[in-house]
């Protein structure tokens, strides 16, 4: 079986996600997904445990002030990779700042307990 593309990992994403999936681009070939807050733990979750897509490496999760955008000021913005399908992935979602709270994935990756304390 051939190794999934960008456009593999899309098209089950949008399935699975539906309209939390708020919108996607592919800056340098790499896909880059928003999602709601609210589903960034179920999607990540998702990408992990499925065998076809089998992300599996907890690269970053790194935070972003816009503070010019009313109603998304902030992002968290995780870097994701899939060590079987050589595929690296940007999932992000945007916070109101008078809401600046996401799950945290830590029973997910453990390397994320470090990076979600900064």
């Amino acid at each position: 079986m051939e190794k999934p593309t960008n456009q593999d990992y899309l098209a089950a994403l949008q399935a699975q996600f539906g309209t939390a999936l708020l919108q996607h681009e592919e800056p340098f070939g790499m896909l880059t997904i928003e999602f709601t807050a609210a589903q960034m733990h179920a999607a990540i979750a998702w990408l992990k445990n499925d065998p076809t897509f089998s992300v599996n490496y907890l690269t970053n999760i790194a935070g972003v002030h816009y503070p010019d955008d009313a109603g998304r000021e902030f992002a968290v913005v995780y870097h994701l990779h899939s060590w079987q399908n050589n595929v690296r992935l940007r999932l992000k979602c945007y916070l109101n700042k008078a809401q600046l709270q996401v799950p945290s994935i830590t029973d997910l990756f453990d390397g994320a307990n470090w990076m979600e304390r900064e």
